[in-house]
């Protein structure tokens, strides 16, 4: 069975050198991190939560304190997850789209 990896390449400053731009290389940079550390912090929310759930059921019952602390990580695991994620959309949102129209045809709603 064979397995491709998808490539993710920086963004060209679009001049027919071939020289990357610096600002978008570290937006490229920022935005593989960002997402690596949302993926870690949705892992570590998962984790604790199934100790959350087995804390729950046991048969002999944990102490709610116990339980309230783990409930508590989970949230903040949870929160930075949501945290990373809004970076990312920012960082997504400043690179630029080659697909897309041109500020010119965007002005006006009406133009054909």
């Amino acid at each position: 069975m064979t397995s491709s990896t998808p490539t993710i390449k920086a963004v060209t400053d679009g001049t027919s050198t071939g020289i990357k731009d610096p600002v978008a290389e570290l937006r490229h940079d920022e935005a593989q991190h960002l997402i690596s550390m949302a993926c870690d912090a949705v892992n570590a929310t998962g984790e604790v939560l199934h100790e959350v759930h087995s804390h729950i059921y046991k048969p002999a019952g944990t102490p709610a304190a116990e339980t309230q602390r783990l409930l508590l990580a989970v949230l903040t695991c949870m929160e930075t997850a949501e945290h990373y994620l809004r970076m990312l959309d920012e960082v997504l949102a400043d690179v630029p789209d080659p697909g897309a129209p041109s500020e010119a045809d965007t002005d006006d709603p009406w133009a054909q």
